[in-house]
C-alpha cells in the first residue's frame, strides 16, 4: 500500500491545525508535462522517469528534506519532446520553488544513489557521474545571441536540442527556448538544494549541465546549492540577469562555472573542488555561444561580478589543461576577492576582445603561468599576487580532510576589496569564499554527507597554558587554544566566560593533593558562587578535550580500545542548591565534599575557601550558562573506582542553564548530579565507561531529550539514580527524597551479546525518579533494576531488546510498567562506529515512538512533544557534537520508500473546518481507488473509514464529524 499526505487534525477550545506531518514515505514516479501548481512532498522520494516539463503559468513547489531522483537512460526525442532519461525542465513562465533549509536540503540525485550511503558512488572511477540529466531553468532576461533563432526579443535553444513544441492540447508551448527583455523575470527560489551525479549525455560534446540557467533573471533566488559529481559543468549561465550566492561546484567532469551569451549578474561566495581524473577549467568565462566565439553582432557583452570566490584545481602533477580561468570572446567578467590555486594548467588564459577586471585575488599553485590568444592585461593582475592562502586541509577524499577555511596569518585577510552596499553582498574583510570560522557547506551538501569536509572547528597556533585560581572576571578567546596544565579554579564571586567556537584542553598526569590542594592533571572546577559562561553556539561549540585530541582529525582517538578516556579531569559544577546527605560534614545548611576528595581551602591570600564543597538552601541558585558545549576524552582517575566525571553537578541550582551539553568518551559517568535543582534540555552521553546519566543526594529537577549511546568494551547502566550517596545506600535519616523528571530520553545500551551487566536502568533507594516518553533499548542486562524505597513512576517508555528482563531488591511496581511495551522503535540506525550511520531518528508514523505518549506540562521549561524518545524528524546533534565531528551520524533524509505505479500519484488533501467537524477533500485520479483511514493518538492501530473510493479526475470530499480533540487521517492507495 501506498500512504499519501497525512493530516492531523486538533479541534475545540477555538484551536485548529491541519497540515503534512510524517506518514510513511513512497515512491512516486514522475515524468511528463506539469501543468498546475504542483507540489512534492517530504514523506515521499519521487523518481523522474522521463523529463518532467514545468509549462508556463505553473510552478512546482519541492518541501524542505524531499529526495528527487533521476532515471538513467539513453537520449531520445520521440514525438519530437526530448527524453529518454530523468531530467528537471522549468519552462519560460513557470517556477520552481525549491526551498531547502540548512538541516533538511532539497536532494536531486540518481536513481542508483543510496542518499544514505556515503561510499556508494564515489569520487573517482566510472559510474558516478551523468546518471540523469540535471535541472534546467529557462527564464525570459535578455541574452546577447542565438544560434539558431532569429526573434525579437532574442531568444535561443538550450544545449543544440531541437526547438522542440509541448502538445497541442497544452497550449503547444516551446519547451527549451530561453531569452527575453525581462531582467527582472522570477523563475522561483532555489534555496539549500544538492544536485548530484547528473550531467546526462545528449549527444557528442552536449551533456545537461548540473544547474543551467538559461535567460534567468535577477527576480530568481538562487542561493546555497551544490553541484556534485555532474558529467558536464557544474552551472552554466547562458545569459541573463540572475544573481547567486553560496555555490559549490564540486569533482564536475567540465567547468566548475561556465557563462555565456552576455551574462549579466552579481555573484558572491563561490566554492570550486575538481578531481584529478575528470575536469576541465575552474571558470569558462564566454560572451557569446561557444558555436560563435568570432562571429556576429551582439547588443552586449558579458559583464558580470564575482565577489568571494574559492577554486581548488585538480593538483598539481595532473593535467597541464587544467586551467584556473579561460576567459573568451566579448567577455568583462570582474573578479574579486578570489582564491585560484592548484590547477596544473594556466591560471589565465584570454581571448580576443576579453577584458576582465581581476582585483585583489590570490594564485597559488597553478604551475604553467598565463597564455590565451589576447594580450594578457598586466595592469589588470598587478594586485593579484601569487601567495599560499593557507588553507586548513585540502582533500579529494572521503576522509573528512577538506577545510577550505583560512588559517591565522593567512594573506586572505590583508588587501582585499569592500563589496558594494547595495543590499545584495555581503560585507567581508577577506579573499575566498570562507572566513576563518564558518563553513557554510556544513549540514546540507553531498561534500558534508559524503565525509569528505573536514571539522567545524578551528585549531588556532596561539596556545595558552593556564592552572590554579581565577579571583576575577575573565574570558577564554576562539582566537586561542587553552591547555589546562593543572585543576583551574573559578573562586566564589568570580566568572569565566568561554567564547563560542574555543577549544580547552586537559593535560594528562597523576591526581596530587600537593599542599594540601587537589591537582596533577586539567580539570575546570566552579566554586560555589561563581560563574561559568560557556555559550557556544551550533556552527561553533565549545570544545574541552584532552591535549592529546586533534579536533581536526575524527580517528586518531578511536572509541574502542584503551587510551582514549581518562585523559584529563573534566567539569565539576558546586553549587548552592539543596542536597539531602552528607558523606563527611555536618553543616547546617547541609553541605558535602565532591567524589571522595579532601575538604580543600584556596590559599588564605586569596581568602582560603573550601574548594569542593556543594549544597546550600538556594534552589534558585546560579552557575552560569553551558549552551553547546562538548567535553571530551575525560574522566581521569582519582583513586581507585573514584574518576571526575564529564560534568559533575554538585548542588546545581535551577537558575543554571544547561543545554546542548555532550559528554563523549569519558572513563566515568557522562553526567553526575549530586542533589540540586538544575533543569536540563539536550543532553548526549555517548560512549562512557560508567554510567550515561547518574543522579544522587536527592537531586530534583526537569530534564527533557536525553541522548545516550554506549560501546561494547567500556560502559555500566545506562541511568543509576540514587537518592542517597551510594556509600550511605541504607542509612541515615534524609530530609527528602530525590524526585526528579525525565521526558523524551532515547537510551542505546552497549548492544546485545555484549555483557548482562549492562543494565537499562537501576533505581537505588529513596529515588522516585518519573520519567516519561522515552525509549530504552539493546541493553544485554535488565531493562529496570530497583533498590528498596525506590518507588519510580515509568509511563509510556518503549523497551527493546533488554534480554535478561526485570530484576532488583525490591519489588517490580507491575503498575508503573504497565503502560510501558516491550517494542522496536524503528531507529532509523544505530552504529557504534564512525561510519555515518548512527541516526536515532524513529522511521516516520509507522515508528511506536508516536503512540501512547504523555504530553509534558506547559510550564515554561517543557517542549511540547507528541513523541517517544529525543527525536521526531529533526536531529539535533548535528554540527556541535563529537558524534557529528566524528563521523558517527548519518545522514537526515526522509525514510525508505514504498514502492507505486506512476498512474496514481500522491495526492493533496485539503482540510477545511466544518462546525465541530472536517471537510476532507483530494483531486481523484481516473484509474486510482482511495481508502481513507483515521485513528486517535491514543491507538497505534489505523482504522478505514468508510469504503474505498474510486476515482474520475474529479474532487472527492468527505465530511467528517469530530468526536475526539485530537485525530490523524491519511489516504491509502492500494
Amino acid at each position: 500500500m501506498k500512504a499519501t499526505q497525512f493530516a492531523r487534525m486538533i479541534l475545540g477550545a477555538g484551536c485548529f491545525l491541519a497540515g503534512l506531518s510524517l506518514a510513511p514515505a513512497a515512491t512516486n514516479y514522475v515524468g511528463g508535462f506539469i501543468t498546475s501548481p504542483t507540489t512534492w512532498y517530504a514523506t515521499n522520494t519521487y523518481i523522474m522517469t522521463n523529463f518532467v516539463y514545468v509549462l508556463s503559468n505553473a510552478s512546482l513547489t519541492i518541501e524542505a528534506g524531499t529526495v528527487v531522483k533521476g532515471r538513467n537512460g539513453t537520449y531520445t526525442n520521440a514525438g519530437g519532446i526530448p527524453g529518454g532519461f530523468g531530467c528537471l525542465v522549468i519552462n519560460r513562465g513557470a517556477k520552481l520553488f525549491a526551498e531547502g533549509t540548512r538541516e533538511k536540503p532539497i536532494i536531486f540525485t540518481a536513481e542508483a544513489d543510496d542518499v544514505n550511503d556515503p561510499f556508494d558512488l564515489p569520487i573517482s572511477g566510472p559510474g558516478s557521474r551523468g546518471l540523469w540529466g540535471g535541472i534546467v531553468i529557462n527564464g525570459r532576461a535578455p541574452i546577447n545571441a542565438a544560434i539558431r533563432l532569429n526573434l525579437t526579443p532574442m531568444q535561443d535553444v538550450y544545449e543544440g536540442l531541437p526547438d522542440a513544441f509541448a502538445p497541442a492540447a497544452l497550449g503547444g508551448e516551446p519547451l527549451f527556448r530561453f531569452g527575453g527583455e525581462d531582467p527582472e523575470d522570477s523563475s522561483g527560489v532555489l534555496r539549500y538544494v544538492s544536485i548530484r551525479h547528473g550531467g546526462k549525455l545528449i549527444e557528442a560534446n552536449r551533456e545537461i549541465n548540473g544547474l543551467s540557467m538559461g535567460g534567468v533573471g535577477r527576480g530568481t533566488v538562487v542561493e546555497y546549492v551544490e553541484c556534485y559529481l555532474i558529467a558536464d559543468d557544474g552551472f552554466e549561465f547562458f545569459g541573463g540577469t540572475v544573481n547567486t550566492k553560496y555555490l559549490v561546484s564540486a569533482f564536475n567532469d567540465d567547468d566548475s562555472f561556465d557563462t555565456d551569451q552576455g551574462y549579466r549578474g552579481k555573484n558572491q561566495f563561490w566554492f570550486t573542488i575538481q578531481a584529478a581524473d575528470a575536469r576541465d577549467e575552474g571558470g569558462e568565462m564566454n560572451g557569446v555561444p561557444n558555436e560563435m566565439d568570432a562571429r556576429g553582432t551582439y547588443p552586449f557583452e558579458s559583464e558580470f561580478e564575482v565577489y568571494n570566490w574559492t577554486a581548488i584545481g585538480a593538483g598539481t602533477g595532473t593535467n597541464t589543461g587544467n586551467e584556473a580561468l579561460v576567459i573568451r570572446q566579448r567577455s568583462r567578467p570582474r573578479i574579486y576577492n578570489s582564491v585560484f590555486m592548484e590547477f596544473d594548467g594556466r591560471k589565465l588564459v584570454l581571448g580576443t576582445n576579453a577584458v576582465p577586471v581581476l582585483t585583489n585575488n590570490l594564485f597559488w599553485r597553478c604551475t604553467q603561468g598565463n597564455g590565451g590568444l589576447g594580450t594578457i592585461p598586466t595592469a589588470s593582475l598587478a594586485d593579484n599576487p601569487e601567495a599560499n592562502p593557507l588553507l586548513r586541509g585540502i582533500s579529494r577524499r572521503q576522509t573528512g580532510q577538506l577545510d577550505p577555511r583560512p588559517l591565522p596569518g593567512s594573506p586572505v585577510f590583508a588587501s582585499y576589496s569592500i563589496p558594494p552596499n547595495d543590499g545584495f553582498y555581503s560585507p567581508v574583510t577577506y579573499k575566498g569564499a570562507f572566513d576563518a570560522c564558518d563553513n557554510w557547506m556544513r549540514g546540507w551538501t553531498a561534500l558534508d554527507q559524503n565525509l569528505i569536509l573536514g571539522t567545524l572547528f578551528n585549531q588556532p597556533t596561539n596556545v595558552v597554558y593556564v592552572g590554579g585560581f581565577i579571583t576575577n572576571h575573565t574570558r577564554w578567546y576562539a582566537s586561542n587554544v587553552y591547555v589546562m596544565t593543572n585543576f583551574v579554579y573559578v573562586l566564589s564571586n568570580a566568572s569565566l566566560t568561554i567564547e563560542a567556537g574555543t577549544v580547552v584542553k586537559g593535560r594528562n598526569g597523576t591526581y596530587t593533593n600537593a599542599g594540601g590542594i587537589p591537582g596533577g592533571f586539567g580539570c575546570l572546577v566552579i566554586n560555589r558562587g561563581a560563574k561559568l559562561f560557556a555559550e557556544g553556539t551550533r556552527e561553533k561549540p565549545i570544545i574541552f578535550t584532552a591535549e592529546a585530541d586533534d579536533v581536526n582529525d575524527p580517528f586518531d582517538l578511536p572509541i574502542s580500545g584503551p587510551g582514549s578516556r581518562g585523559l584529563w579531569g573534566g567539569i565539576v559544577i558546586n553549587g548552592r542548591a539543596p542536597i539531602n546527605a552528607a558523606i563527611r560534614l555536618n553543616l547546617t545548611p547541609m553541605q558535602d565534599v565532591y567524589e571522595g576528595l579532601p575538604d580543600a581551602f584556596a590559599p588564605a591570600a586569596l581568602g582560603g575557601e573550601p574548594l569542593f564543597r556543594f549544597g546550600g538552601e538556594d534552589p534558585e541558585d546560579s552557575s552560569g550558562v553551558l549552551r553547546y558545549v562538548s567535553i571530551r576524552h575525560g574522566g581521569k582517575l582519582i583513586e581507585a573506582n573514584r574518576e571526575i566525571n564529564g560534568l559533575s553537578m554538585g548542588g546545581v541550582g535551577r537558575g543554571t542553564v544547561v543545554e546542548y551539553v555532550e559528554c563523549y568518551l569519558i572513563a566515568d559517568d557522562g553526567f553526575e548530579f549530586f542533589g540540586g535543582t538544575v533543569n536540563t534540555k539536550y543532553l548526549v552521553s555517548a560512549f562512557n565507561d560508567d554510567d550515561s546519566f547518574d543522579t544522587d543526594q536527592g537531586y530534583r529537577g526537569k530534564n527533557q531529550f536525553w541522548f545516550t549511546i554506549q560501546a561494547a568494551d567500556a560502559r555500566d547502566e545506562g541511568g543509576e539514580m540514587n537518592g542517597v550517596p551510594n556509600e550511605m545506600d541504607a542509612r541515615g535519616t534524609y530530609p527528602f527524597e530525590s524526585e526528579f523528571e525525565v521526558y523524551n530520553w532515547t537510551a542505546i545500551g552497549a548492544g546485545t551479546g555484549t555483557n548482562t551487566g549492562n543494565e537499562a536502568l537501576v533505581i537505588r533507594q529513596r529515588s522516585r525518579p518519573r520519567i516519561y516518553n522515552s525509549v530504552f533499548m539493546e541493553f544485554d542486562g535488565r531493562k529496570l533494576v530497583l533498590g528498596t524505597n525506590a518507588v519510580p513512576v515509568l509511563t509510556n517508555n518503549l523497551f527493546w531488546r533488554c534480554t535478561q528482563g526485570n530484576g532488583g531488591l525490591g519489588t517490580i511496581p507491575t503498575a508503573s510498567l504497565a503502560d510501558n511495551p516491550e517494542a522496536n522503535p524503528l531507529l532509523r540506525g544505530i552504529s557504534r562506529m564512525n561510519d555515518a550511520r548512527l541516526l536515532p531518528l524513529p522511521v516516520g508514523l509507522s515508528s511506536p515512538v508516536y503512540a501512547g505518549y504523555t504530553v509534558p506540562p506547559n510550564d515554561g521549561f517543557y517542549t511540547a512533544a507528541s513523541y517517544k524518545g529525543a527525536f521526531d524528524q529533526s536531529n539535533w546533534l548535528l554540527r556541535w557534537t563529537a558524534l557529528d565531528n566524528n563521523g558517527f551520524l548519518g545522514w537526515q533524509l526522509p525514510p525508505p520508500a514504498l514502492r507505486t505505479t506512476p498512474s496514481c500519484p500522491a495526492p493533496t488533501l485539503v482540510i477545511v473546518r466544518n462546525g465541530s467537524g472536517v471537510i476532507l477533500s483530494w483531486l481523484s485520479h481516473q484509474g486510482c481507488t482511495y481508502q481513507l483511514q483515521t485513528k486517535s493518538p491514543l491507538t497505534s492501530d489505523w482504522q478505514n473509514w468508510g469504503a474505498p473510493i474510486s476515482g474520475d479526475g474529479t474532487v472527492k470530499s468527505l465530511v467528517v464529524p469530530m468526536q475526539d480533540a485530537e485525530r490523524y487521517f491519511r489516504l491509502l492507495l492500494p
